[in-house]
């Protein structure tokens, strides 16, 4: 997210220019932040002057700025359930009758409704500008819509182009903002600040307010206003009206006046000139409604409440106008008027004497549509009043679901001491201010009623979890009797698991599965927590498949798929484990839950972990970390740069280690529950690489006991005593283990420890044993890694019990093939520390080059990062990343393969100057070239720059596909060409790269459909579910119906064809009717 400060003009055409180059350049979202007074209402309104595709809210009042501005295509939409919803939120305008009682309709609804039409409306239009000011005074509930539009716009890539201002420079919900467009290609997030205006600026200031004038004016007025515009235009119009600005033949001729009669501060020049924009008639009366108008105010009730006839008012306004008081715009139809900026406003408001003011407020509560600003102005003006019209704006507010409006007028009655109704009140204050997230406040608010209200307690135990006050939360629910209502039978299951009350727990999820009112899903999903806590693989797989069984709605299946997918992993199916990560992170994506992505991809990252996808496992970490620190999740964010710390230390590479130092001590300081174990892992991790002091001190920062009963916890601690010669210690821990049954991890990490035991005390025979027996587990080639560290150990028993060399040799080879497929050497480490006598005897057999650094190597197809001694470095810059992105799309076209000065800085740099350009091209080719290293080299010559000696998986999937090696060619293309990459020569590259490798997949489809005919047909399906062709393949071929994985990937394939098409094409119907597999609804 890019954040500078720039000119007023230059903004302005730099977001024209966004608009003008059509739908291709959008999703954008532009946010606009700069103090009162420098511009930015003014910015709004010159970008979107003269475009009718646009809908514009001045905040607070997003809801019924975007219903009034989509209410044709609401109206003619046939969702009957939600026209109370739209009347309610613009009552002003005509709706259709509704058949039969209205119904509640769930919040999502009504956003999806509103967003869906602003999508369709954009895509149908070819574009459409969502532009937002004074997003200072915006409410959660302006919030939330305005990240629902986002969400929507980038999820469904809708061309709309969003410019938001208000007065923070950077406001806390841009993360929100961010994180979504972070989740989709293309879409862009700019932050900038207004500068003040200098000379050239304050020149086009002038020519836009006045027209031709002294050319001596611009300067003198940037010298007095500083380049503040609103100090600028206020002292324009005082010189106009003091005559020291007057028109003469077309130019506007400037006498200075003497410096000490004019106003001396922003504040009594903004005095000054309300005092003489007065005229002591009825048009005062004009200035002041509008100055205690908290919403433009439409032209019609200005006359209705001022009683000047048509022409009197329309003269006033015009005069108004050309003063820079009042500004006119078109809304729905309507002609509404407004101040031309809020401080000219306040000046008003405080001139006005008390009578005055509750006149005029009156005028307004008999005028204004709005439920919500009549109950505003009636407690304003404390008129008698003020709590029946306040009753009717929250009875509004409850119909649109708008907690933060429930909120206001719920305090606000009872802040005026209604007498009736008092406790349904805090209810409402207290249920909106825990949908506000407002925790704290919503305990507080809760915890006055009396009684027993089920809805009541279970909002009031959610803050209190929320708060982390789970013990407090168990007191409440103790002060009910027993037995508890289901749902809150529920919350206590939560409570003791949060508490780690494990045996508590149990009866309670026992007892809750036989409960007719109670929802299942919430009880599987509590005993799936239960099963994962104890690492119980088995049971967390059928609890997860339970809970997606009985999901009613998507937020409760993704939380289902994240449990089901750990515990599959955990027992080795890790296709089916990220195929079910795929579909959950579609789920929270589609329904709002960005922030819970974190958590998901730090999942994905193990599951590549425990697969030996070290590469996969750091993209997922990358991502991870990229979506934490744009949420602003510290937590996670600690996780994922642990996480990546591990998997160098997997790797074998020592910088991982201040990773896990770092990841060690925020636990320390901020999560002591988790501590222990996080400590555990940096223990390990120090000890691997010798560090044998630093991991004893870590150990002493623990409880033993506050270990072993978690998952693999008494495993590494064993391990780690071994590393510090504790065998004595190492045995002990071991005793202590579970059997892990049925959990394939645990069953072969078990015997695997004991082996090391028995081996570092001498007995290598019975080590062997141990090893040859377990090596056999049927789930052993799913866990490459477990494999490679039992051959590992017994490379080493074979050396000291005098194995043949032939033996030896054969167990070096397939250490080595899994080193060679995976990078992982961190494991050889921990043979390494407890038999260090014969190391360098033990790695001749792998027959491994020497330590020199391999040549960096550069992927593209799928990622864009730098491979270099098994670790992946993503590019830094963005402008080095575009810079290489056009070298490596030359080198694909064989007619252009170099790329001229001119064209990179015109692509890379078209806003900045000759100089500028110049500058930061050289600044980034020294940095792209540096950054390659050996993987490339950049020269120049005739053709301009190109690359040579490229080492590139682009590269070998291009020479692949010349020489006609097909199936070369399809291992290379790993992905989408520079997926990170959004420019033109890219996108166009990526299509035709795209086109080779699927014209090879489907050759090889038809050319030879067994099991590597399928995996090419179900990478073309999982890249394009409705690819015509290879749906034709799959229904044409002769699968056998008893094949796991082809039955998994019709189902699939079966449930986003629901999703998509509504019905399964017809090659899909083929091959599920020979399924005998009913039709796959998607909800």
């Amino acid at each position: 997210m890019d954040h500078s400060e720039v000119q007023f003009e230059a903004l302005k055409m730099a977001l024209q220019r966004t608009w003008q180059d059509g739908p291709g350049a959008l999703p954008q979202f532009w946010y606009v932040g700069a103090p009162s007074g420098l511009g930015k209402s003014h910015l709004l309104r010159a970008v979107r002057e003269a475009e009718h595709r646009q809908v514009a809210v001045t905040l607070p009042g997003m809801l019924p700025a975007l219903t009034g501005a989509l209410h044709e295509p609401l109206s003619a939409g046939r969702q009957a359930a939600l026209v109370p919803v739209w009347r309610a939120a613009r009552p002003d305008l005509n709706w259709p009758a509704l058949a039969g009682a209205p119904r509640d309709v769930p919040e999502s609804e009504v956003l999806d409704a509103l967003t869906g039409t602003l999508c369709r409306a954009a895509q149908a239009q070819g574009g459409w500008m969502l532009i937002v000011d004074e997003a200072e005074r915006a409410t959660p509930d302006d919030l939330r819509v305005l990240q629902a539009c986002w969400r929507a716009v980038c999820l469904h890539g809708a061309p709309v182009l969003v410019i938001a201002a208000g007065q923070d420079p950077q406001p806390d919900w841009l993360r929100d903002i961010h994180l979504t467009a972070s989740l989709t290609l293309g879409a862009a997030v700019h932050v900038r600040s207004l500068a003040p205006l200098d000379g050239p600026g304050m020149q086009a200031f002038v020519r836009a307010s006045l027209g031709p004038a002294d050319a001596q004016y611009p300067d003198w007025l940037l010298g007095r206003s500083g380049g503040h515009p609103l100090w600028a235009a206020q002292l324009t119009g005082h010189l106009r009206a003091g005559g020291a600005l007057r028109p003469e033949t077309g130019v506007w001729t400037f006498t200075p006046p003497p410096l000490d009669t004019l106003p001396g501060s922003l504040e009594a020049l903004l005095r000054s000139r309300w005092t003489a924009l007065r005229t002591g008639d009825a048009g005062d009366d004009v200035l002041d409604l509008l100055a205690l108008a908290q919403a433009p105010v439409p032209l019609a009730d200005l006359q209705a409440m001022t009683h000047l006839d048509q022409d009197a008012l329309r003269r006033l306004i015009a005069r108004l106008q050309g003063q820079g008081a009042v500004h006119a715009a078109l809304a729905s139809g309507t002609v509404t008027l407004s101040l031309t900026h809020p401080s000219l406003g306040e000046v008003g408001r405080q001139a006005l004497l008390p009578g005055q003011e509750a006149r005029l407020l009156g005028l307004l509560i008999t005028r204004s549509a709005d439920p919500h600003l009549r109950a505003r102005y009636a407690r304003q003006a404390a008129h008698p009043d003020a709590g029946a019209l306040t009753s009717a704006a929250l009875e509004a507010a409850r119909l649109v679901q708008a907690p933060a409006l429930i909120a206001e007028h719920a305090g606000a009655l009872l802040a005026m001491g209604a007498g009736s109704g008092h406790d349904t009140l805090l209810k409402d204050l207290g249920l909106a201010q825990a949908r506000l997230g407002a925790h704290r406040d919503a305990a507080q608010t809760l915890a006055q009623l009396g009684g027993q209200d089920p809805e009541v307690t279970e909002a009031h135990v959610n803050a209190l979890m929320n708060l982390g006050e789970y013990q407090a939360g168990l007191d409440l629910l103790d002060g009910w009797p027993a037995p508890l209502r289901a749902a809150l039978e529920v919350r206590r299951a939560r409570l003791y698991l949060h508490l780690g009350r494990m045996d508590d727990v149990l009866p309670i999820l026992d007892a809750l599965l036989t409960l007719p009112e109670v929802n299942l899903t919430q009880v599987h999903l509590a005993r799936a927590h239960h099963a994962l806590l104890a690492h119980d693989a088995p049971r967390l797989a059928q609890e997860a498949g339970q809970a997606l069984q009985h999901a009613r709605n998507d937020t409760e299946r993704a939380d289902a798929l994240n449990y089901a997918a750990l515990a599959q992993s955990w027992l080795g199916e890790f296709d089916a484990a990220q195929a079910a990560y795929a579909q959950c992170l579609t789920l929270l994506r589609s329904t709002g839950r960005e922030a819970s992505m974190q958590a998901v991809y730090g999942n994905l990252a193990n599951l590549h972990l425990t697969a030996s996808r070290y590469r996969d496992a750091q993209e997922a970490q990358a991502t991870c970390l990229t979506l934490a620190r744009a949420g602003g999740t510290p937590l996670i964010e600690m996780n994922a740069t642990g996480a990546l710390g591990m998997t160098l230390v997997m790797l074998g590479d020592e910088r991982g280690l201040p990773n896990v130092q770092a990841w060690q001590a925020h636990y320390q300081a901020h999560v002591p529950a988790g501590a222990p174990y996080v400590t555990l892992h940096a223990a390990n991790a120090h000890a691997l690489f010798g560090h044998h002091e630093q991991a004893a001190a870590y150990l002493d920062l623990f409880e033993e006991s506050s270990v072993t009963s978690m998952g693999y916890g008494p495993l590494t601690l064993a391990q780690v005593y071994l590393m510090l010669g504790r065998t004595g210690d190492a045995r002990r821990v071991l005793q202590t283990a579970p059997a892990y049954t049925g959990d394939p991890v645990g069953e072969l990490q078990r015997p695997l420890v004991e082996a090391q035991v028995l081996a570092v005390t001498g007995a290598y025979e019975e080590a062997e044993r141990v090893l040859h027996q377990h090596r056999a587990h049927p789930q052993m080639t799913r866990f490459p890694s477990i494999q490679a560290e039992y051959d590992w150990l017994l490379l080493t028993t074979g050396l000291r019990t005098g194995k043949s060399e032939q033996h030896l040799r054969t167990l070096g080879a397939r250490v080595l093939a899994f080193l060679q497929a995976s990078g992982g050497q961190g494991f050889l480490r921990l043979t390494d520390q407890l038999f260090p006598e014969d190391a360098s005897t033990r790695h001749a057999y792998l027959r491994a080059q020497d330590d020199a650094p391999t040549t960096p190597f550069l992927r593209t197809l799928g990622h864009f990062d730098l491979e270099e001694n098994g670790v992946f470095r993503p590019w830094k810059g963005r402008k080095v990343r575009e810079m290489l992105a056009l070298l490596l799309c030359a080198l694909v076209d064989g007619e252009r393969p170099g790329v001229s000065r001119e064209t990179l800085t015109a692509t890379l740099w078209p806003d900045a100057g000759e100089g500028p350009a110049e500058a930061n091209f050289r600044k980034t080719l020294a940095r792209l070239r540096d950054a390659l290293g050996g993987a490339a080299v950049i020269e120049h010559g005739p053709a301009g720059y190109t690359l040579s000696g490229l080492r590139s998986d682009l590269l070998l999937f291009l020479q692949a596909s010349e020489n006609q090696d097909l199936s070369a060619a399809c291992a290379w293309y790993g992905g989408p060409f520079l997926p990170s990459i959004d420019l033109p020569d890219v996108n166009a590259v990526r299509g035709a790269l795209r086109e080779r490798w699927r014209a090879a997949a489907l050759h090889l489809v038809q050319e030879s459909p067994g099991p590597q005919g399928m995996e090419h047909l179900a990478r073309l399906l999982r890249d394009d579910p409705l690819d015509v062709q290879a749906l034709t393949l799959l229904a044409e071929l002769d699968w056998p119906a008893d094949n796991e994985a082809w039955r998994r990937l019709c189902l699939t394939l079966a449930q986003h064809h629901e999703r998509e098409l509504g019905a399964p094409a017809p090659e899909l119907s083929r091959v599920l009717s020979r399924l005998a597999v009913p039709r796959v609804r998607s909800t």
